[in-house]
């Protein structure tokens, strides 16, 4: 039995060891878009200096022995072709399946104001590479507007303040989207 698990959040790695647990003899491959594992849940915790990228990381250092999990690290499903029972990948391969476990987690969702997917310097609040970007953009920046207010939000203008950004301006009411 082959096993494909889309995600290596926690979502997909608790399904890796739940997986291995109850079929031990299963093949199971990690697909993910990510070259490390790390906790999204605290990527503002990195944002504002608090942790490094290493202190990210949140399993095993042994994780792919440990659990005898084949992980194509960088490259994303972009979709399943179920006659072939074939998880497509970004790379233009794929990869067979008997079952697969859909755990890729959110996505960022811009909501539909004019000019916004175009605007420059509006990024998501998703993975490190978003965390990344903003730093960037954010060190010479005197203002910043952080749109929601819900945890990916807050988590976001903690970040923010812990850079040392105080100027921040918080854009979310009722009905805006």
């Amino acid at each position: 039995m082959r096993y494909v698990v889309i995600g290596a959040s926690a979502a997909g790695l608790n399904g890796v060891r739940q997986l291995r647990a109850l079929q031990p003899d299963a093949e199971i491959v990690l697909v993910s878009k990510d070259k490390d594992i790390y906790s999204r849940c605290i990527l503002h915790h990195y944002m504002g200096g608090i942790r490094t990228k290493k202190e990210l990381m949140f399993v095993e250092e042994d994780f792919e022995d440990r659990y005898r999990v084949e992980w194509r690290r960088g490259v994303a499903c972009t979709g399943l072709d179920i006659r072939r029972k074939q998880v497509c990948l970004s790379d233009g391969g794929g990869v067979s399946y008997d079952k697969v476990l859909l755990a890729a987690g959110s996505c960022t969702f811009l909501p539909p104001v004019e000019g916004l997917r175009e605007a420059k310097g509006v990024y998501g609040f998703r993975n490190i590479e978003d965390a990344e970007a903003i730093m960037e953009a954010a060190a010479g920046a005197s203002h910043i507007v952080v749109m929601g207010g819900g945890l990916t939000g807050l988590d976001c203008a903690a970040g923010f303040l812990h850079m040392g950004k105080n100027r921040l301006w918080w854009k979310w009411r009722s009905g805006f989207w």
